[in-house]
């Protein structure tokens, strides 16, 4: 939050223990800049190669997050959250799915760059302009990426797996620490739908952080410290997802030091914040 609204809220103390999660989560994402040298050390084996670029765009979400949380922007970082939850899951049932998935969703980001031209040629059209580009039917029947993610119309297909983000995470339940595979469900259950609301523009997405449909009797001291939890739920939920990256990444090489370190990091902020909470009590 900023520190014209800390100074202006009575809730101050609220602020100092999200920094505590806020120091815990930017522990967390920066392991990965760790995990990435590991995985070039060993020589970029298989998919951990390719879907590197994952973990890159992870680390960058995540420094949206927090700036975005540090402005108070609690609903804009939900949507953020969303795009890192997903790219997370991915990165891990990607390196253990079979080929055809995996196939799939390499081909999937290849056919979107056909069908991208078409999108923006569209655009074009609607302002007048005609931007010439051969009929993508015939291409359609051609392009093998093309072809598999298309409808009997031409038509794009929704998806490029038909595996749910619940079915993918069950599916590397077996490969991390189910602790952790049970707090991916939990991020998925806390985040993924209050961010979809908010993208698609209803009026639940646009005041859920408002916390006005649970007691329209709070005072502004509670509906701050409501916003402010957002951000600890944020954090922490966020910042276990890197932990099952590293579990994930494990299978294929030794990163026990890193995984420690992440264990560690949740130890000494997230069980000592809530072993000092409750001797307060």
């Amino acid at each position: 939050m900023t520190k014209e609204n800390e100074e202006k809220c009575s809730c101050h103390q609220h602020y100092e223990q999200l920094k505590i999660f806020e120091e815990y989560f930017i522990f967390q994402f920066q392991l990965l800049h760790e995990l990435i040298d590991k995985i070039d050390k060993k020589g970029r084996p298989g998919r951990l190669n390719y879907l590197g670029v994952l973990l890159f765009s992870i680390i960058s979400n995540a420094k949206s997050i927090v700036n975005l949380i540090g402005g108070g922007f609690i609903p804009e970082a939900y949507i953020i959250s969303r795009s890192y939850f997903e790219k997370c899951v991915n990165f891990c049932y990607l390196n253990v799915c079979d080929e055809r998935e995996y196939e799939n969703y390499v081909d999937w980001s290849h056919q979107k760059i056909i069908r991208a031209l078409y999108t923006k040629q569209k655009a074009y059209k609607n302002i007048g302009h005609n931007v010439p580009l051969p009929d993508i039917l015939p291409l359609i029947r051609e392009n093998k990426e093309l072809k598999k993610f298309s409808g009997k119309k031409g038509g794009e297909k929704p998806n490029w797996t038909d595996v749910s983000l619940y079915h993918r995470i069950k599916f590397i339940e077996n490969k991390i620490n189910k602790k952790t595979c049970a707090m991916y469900l939990a991020a998925m259950n806390m985040i993924y739908e209050d961010a979809s609301e908010n993208i698609h523009g209803t009026l639940y997405g646009a005041t859920f952080h408002t916390a006005i449909f649970y007691g329209i009797n709070k005072t502004d001291e509670d509906k701050q410290k409501y916003l402010i939890g957002l951000g600890f739920t944020l954090y922490m939920l966020l910042g276990i997802l890197i932990q099952g990256i590293c579990e994930l990444v494990s299978i294929y090489m030794p990163v026990n030091e890193i995984i420690k370190k992440s264990e560690d990091n949740f130890d000494n902020k997230i069980q000592n914040y809530y072993k000092d909470q409750r001797k307060q009590v």
